[in-house]
């Protein structure tokens, strides 16, 4: 009977520790918030996947006469790792979930030549698998 006690404790300790660490969108909102005003100050943006499983922070100034084409800073943060998995910046960017797993940033090129005026210039990020690819060979 004792044995059935201990067996009992464990494993309801056990799921109170892991129901503790699960978070609600308002706290990932909240620590999303906190993060991205630690690192870019303000104004940012934060763009959720579908699940909230992951979030893009992103930072960029507007545009203007006299910065025509503000730079984008940017990281993405997984909620069950806890932690920023990838960070990036460019010139002309935009990044945007293309799916709830994949980031789309595109880069908008300067001078381009004639042949490659309608290629895309950027990448797609995996955010579960960490790979990165380039738009042209989604093409």
């Amino acid at each position: 009977m004792l044995k059935y006690f201990f067996i009992v404790i464990i494993v309801s300790l056990s799921a109170a520790g892991c129901a503790g660490s699960l978070k609600t969108e308002n706290e990932k909102l909240d620590l999303i918030q906190k993060i991205s005003a630690e690192k870019f100050g303000s104004p940012f943006q934060i763009l959720f996947n579908k699940e909230h499983s992951f979030a893009i922070s992103v930072k960029q100034e507007k545009k203007s006469n006299l910065n025509p084409f503000p730079r984008l800073t940017f990281f993405i943060y997984d909620f069950a790792k806890d932690k920023i998995i990838f960070e990036d910046e460019a010139d002309r960017g935009e990044a945007r979930w293309k799916d709830s797993d994949i980031i789309e940033v595109n880069i908008t090129p300067g001078m381009v030549a004639a042949s490659d005026e309608n290629k895309p210039s950027g990448y797609l990020y995996n955010a579960k698998t960490g790979i990165k690819s380039d738009l042209n060979k989604q093409n």
